[in-house]
């Protein structure tokens, strides 16, 4: 027998999709600026349809309304029952259901201040929410009250605690409306469970937790920085031999953007860490990855770091011929090689995964895929279309003498933008906050400030910057940075999305390259904004040049050999942990003898269990 499912109706799902809408531009644009047409185009809909669905924006901002409300009620209705049969933990299931991500999303909060605004002239909404409050103040109350009378507080008024309560509640979601880039949910419920403790002591005082003797030790003795990867890993010929093999042999390597191959044929090479990659899009319009190496004479292939081939590649050396999903086809003289099998001589296959656009490859190794490793930012990233953008202009390279992992230390942290980048700081202030997350990936995020900057190209992208159709509020004004190990960083700005990858090339010596994409947009104000934040990050990339060059000379001396990193510089540690997992030699503070630093890694790895 087939279970019932309740699938909504065709006109559940449109009624859904159009009151998600009005949300979103009332957040967008206030109360009495929202139109229908707003609301079609926000929905991707006809104005038609809106009117078929709501007969004017005064029924369709009522149906938005309650559906607040019973979604609103649903939730705190639905904690309460679902929580343990004591009324404190009825009440602290409710807090939670208060700053449920979803019911307290930001354009949701918004929509309900406007709301809560228009209801002292509108008697429809004035009593939706009278009674929606009603209900929910004598919930608390109730709880309130038998918590009292059940703990044996004495003294203690129910309805002051409640209204207490309440006036903590509405006000925290004020906070989340006025600011909520800095909100935090979690701080918000324990704001509310520490009043609660402070009147309730025995029901919401979070438990002491038991320490032994010797956490209670190591808890009076001082806390110190971690410490930087030693110096010596910096410029070291045989470190960075393993480096290549058991670093970016086997991770994921940036190679491009899928639009730089749009056709059959059309091909982007990378060259990393001594391997050769070729990227080329087949008959069949799929991409391929394979080494850039010829199976005869290990000649590359294809020279063009880019570029188009008609019909098949020919090994410049001796006339080998591939098609474009890695067979050999011809091979001059064939009959000079007897027994020759073509089949077996192909093109040696490379993995390749392709993420929001992106084109990695990964030499050797095995483990989780780049989509797996960016999972935690699947979501926030949706709305940037980033598959669908293209390059905006040529690709930007430049070599220093500078370690791939000082360049990459460089872009972890934002302690050093307040000294290192007056620019920055001017447009962001302290705005700058740091995660990280598995397999070495991490992020940080930093917003504009509303003061005008005093300088030009600072104060004219604040001022120009555009808004860009489908990003959330809270990323208009955004610049936000990735990294994914080793070395591929991915910067998101409102106005395009540029990738800035390191290279190595030896020890102490890196290639840099970058490169911004973004979606078709001939408004003045995007072209002016792209331009300035061009300039402006020109002058971050040099003031980081001079930074990392100073560094990497004080690696040289005589007088360091590890550094101490802060709280600020969370990402950083991340990094030289994953380098430490990897390779176990990293731990030593002064490097092996020469010619043993092989040995010294494998010696530490057993000494790690094999780590």
């Amino acid at each position: 027998m087939h279970g019932v499912t309740n699938t909504p109706s065709r006109k559940d799902v449109r009624r859904r999709q159009l009151i998600e809408a009005t949300v979103a531009e009332i957040a967008r644009r206030g109360f009495a600026r929202t139109t229908l047409a707003h609301v079609a185009s926000k929905a991707g809909l006809s104005s038609g349809i809106v009117n078929f669905y709501f007969t004017d924006k005064d029924t369709l901002l009522l149906a938005t309304l309650e559906s607040l409300a019973d979604e609103y009620t649903a939730a705190w209705k639905r904690a309460v029952a679902g929580a343990g049969p004591s009324a404190a933990d009825r009440l602290a299931a409710l807090i939670e259901a208060e700053f449920d991500p979803e019911v307290s999303r930001r354009d949701k909060v918004a929509a309900w201040d406007a709301f809560w605004a228009e209801a002292r002239a509108r008697r429809p909404y004035r009593e939706l929410c009278a009674g929606l409050d009603a209900e929910h103040h004598e919930t608390v109350l109730g709880l309130c009250r038998r918590i009292v009378a059940e703990g044996g507080y004495d003294g203690v008024d129910a309805a002051t605690v409640a209204r207490g309560l309440t006036a903590m509640t509405n006000g925290l979601w004020q906070e989340l409306s006025n600011d909520p880039k800095r909100f935090d949910r979690e701080e918000a419920k324990r704001t509310c469970r520490a009043f609660l403790a402070g009147v309730f002591p025995r029901d919401f005082a979070p438990p002491r937790p038991e320490r032994s003797t010797a956490e209670a030790g190591a808890a009076a003795e001082p806390r110190y920085p971690a410490e930087t990867l030693p110096a010596w890993t910096y410029d070291n010929a045989e470190f960075y031999a393993l480096e290549r093999e058991h670093i970016f042999r086997r991770s994921w390597q940036l190679v491009g953007h899928a639009s730089e191959a749009p056709e059959p044929g059309d091909f982007v090479t990378l060259d990393v860490a001594g391997e050769r990659a070729i990227v080329v899009r087949g008959a069949d319009r799929v991409l391929r990855a394979f080494h850039n190496v010829c199976r005869h004479r290990a000649s590359r292939v294809v020279a063009e770091e880019r570029g188009r081939c008609e019909r098949f590649f020919v090994c410049p050396y001796h006339g080998w011929t591939y098609a474009f999903d890695g067979t050999l086809k011809a091979v001059p003289g064939e009959r000079s090689f007897p027994g020759l099998k073509k089949a077996d001589y192909g093109l040696r296959p490379v993995d390749l995964e392709v993420w929001h656009g992106f084109v990695f490859v990964r030499f050797a190794g095995s483990g989780p895929g780049v989509a797996e490793m960016m999972a935690p930012y699947a979501a926030e990233l949706e709305p940037y279309r980033v598959a669908g953008m293209r390059p905006l202009g040529r690709e930007w390279r430049k070599t220093i003498d500078v370690d791939w992992k000082n360049v990459m230390d460089n872009f972890l942290e934002g302690y050093h933008i307040p000294v290192g980048h007056p620019g920055l700081y001017r447009l962001f202030g302290n705005n700058y906050e740091v995660e990280t997350q598995a397999h070495g990936v991490g992020r940080a995020y930093s917003w504009l400030r509303d003061k005008p900057s005093p300088k030009w190209s600072e104060r004219h992208y604040q001022k120009l910057l555009p808004e860009v159709e489908g990003l959330p509020e809270e990323r208009r004004r955004a610049w936000v940075y990735y990294n994914l190990f080793p070395a591929t960083t991915l910067n998101v700005y409102p106005d395009q999305f540029s990738t800035f990858v390191m290279y190595p090339l030896g020890p102490g010596r890196t290639l840099l390259r970058a490169r911004n994409y973004g979606h078709a947009d001939e408004r003045r104000e995007m072209r002016a904004a792209r331009y300035l934040n061009d300039r402006i990050n020109a002058l971050v990339q040099k003031e980081d040049n001079v930074l990392t060059d100073r560094v990497q000379g004080g690696l040289a001396s005589s007088s360091y050999s590890v550094g101490l990193l802060s709280d600020k510089e969370l990402c950083i540690r991340q990094f030289h942990d994953m380098v430490r997992r990897v390779l176990p030699v990293a731990r030593s503070p002064e490097p092996p003898p020469f010619g043993r630093v092989a040995e010294a890694n494998r010696e530490y790895a057993a000494a790690n269990g094999g780590d």
